[in-house]
């Protein structure tokens, strides 16, 4: 009776507290009931969301058959190939190269399949950026850093970046590569983002002003103490209407 009482309050909740609700049963072991809260998310987002945390749990202690077919029904390709990066990184470090190296490969093939559009270029670039990271701690360098520069490519293939989506989605990536250790190309590529950030048309300052913003947090992040504050007080002459000065 109590279990059917749970039942029908769980049908009640919004669907992102359904999402949250799958995740927390995920983290302690209870994956059945993880699973069964996150098919009833009627959101398509925030249920490939769901799946995504739950295929995380599973691949932590170990139960990896069963969390590429988590995997598998995340409806989100950018989820996806993030998830199957993480589930790869997890079997590489347990010595299972061969599938891990299999699960590389549907990774990227789940990235590949993010439609091509301006957000989904953002996207794509992201889901890369994650491959690659997970592809460099597990030791397949060189794979990491083809994935890399594969994840700039489909940022520089953005289209109409009014909003400044291309050095936005750029700074993430050098994040990414600053988390690896790949500290001269995350330096080239913020360099490569500030300076398209100061070809965005100047009558949209307050996307200049949240540009640069973006990109000094990310510069931050990256202890790259004194570039951010430079590139902060270019956020700060954008919101005040002043000339922007090149870095």
């Amino acid at each position: 009776a109590i279990n059917a009482v749970e039942e029908q309050q769980r049908n009640d909740f919004h669907p992102w507290t359904l999402a949250r609700i799958a995740q927390v049963l995920a983290a302690a072991g209870r994956t059945e009931e993880a699973l069964h809260t996150a098919q009833r998310v009627e959101d398509d987002d925030l249920r490939s969301w769901a799946l995504a945390r739950i295929a995380q749990a599973m691949a932590a202690v170990g139960r990896f058959q069963e969390a590429r077919q988590t995997a598998e029904r995340v409806e989100s390709n950018n989820l996806r190939s993030q998830v199957l990066a993480q589930i790869a990184q997890a079997l590489d470090a347990s010595g299972r190269t061969e599938e891990a190296q299999t699960t590389f490969q549907e990774a990227r093939q789940a990235a590949e399949r993010v439609e091509y559009d301006i957000s989904g270029n953002r996207n794509r670039s992201w889901a890369l950026a994650q491959i690659a990271q997970a592809l460099d701690a597990s030791g397949r360098t060189e794979e990491a850093h083809k994935t890399f520069q594969e994840a700039k490519l489909s940022a520089y293939r953005i289209e109409y970046d009014f909003y400044g989506a291309i050095p936005h989605t750029l700074s993430n990536i050098a994040q990414s590569m600053y988390a690896c250790g790949r500290l001269q190309d995350s330096k080239n590529t913020f360099k490569e983002a500030i300076l398209l950030a100061n070809h965005l048309e100047y009558f949209i300052l307050f996307n200049r002003y949240r540009v640069f913003s973006r990109i000094a947090q990310a510069m931050a992040a990256s202890e790259m103490t004194l570039e951010a504050q430079n590139t902060f007080q270019e956020a700060l002459r954008s919101a005040y209407h002043t000339k922007p000065n090149h870095i």
